[in-house]
């Protein structure tokens, strides 16, 4: 069994799944590994690990490129604004 763009679909309906993230399991699981061949639960276990692995690298590189806490302008603490 391989992976297909009709399964990947049937995928969509659980897992956040771009059009990159589509070509590379495409990529991996699309063809046979000659000698060897893949089960049903392969396709589904390794797909559902590199979506996972995937989208967590994608929210990382998203939160890291945004400010967490918005940055206000630093009050001044000099002697007139004291008094």
């Amino acid at each position: 069994m391989i992976l297909t763009p009709v399964v990947i679909d049937q995928m969509r309906r659980y897992w956040l799944i771009d059009a990159r993230l589509e070509r590379m399991l495409l990529k991996q699981l699309g063809a046979e590994p000659y000698p060897h061949s893949y089960t049903e639960q392969d396709i589904y276990e390794q797909s559902r690990k590199m979506i996972i692995r995937y989208n967590e690298s994608s929210a990382a590189r998203q939160t890291a490129s945004k400010r967490v806490w918005p940055t206000r302008p630093k009050k001044r603490r000099d002697q007139e604004e004291i008094f």
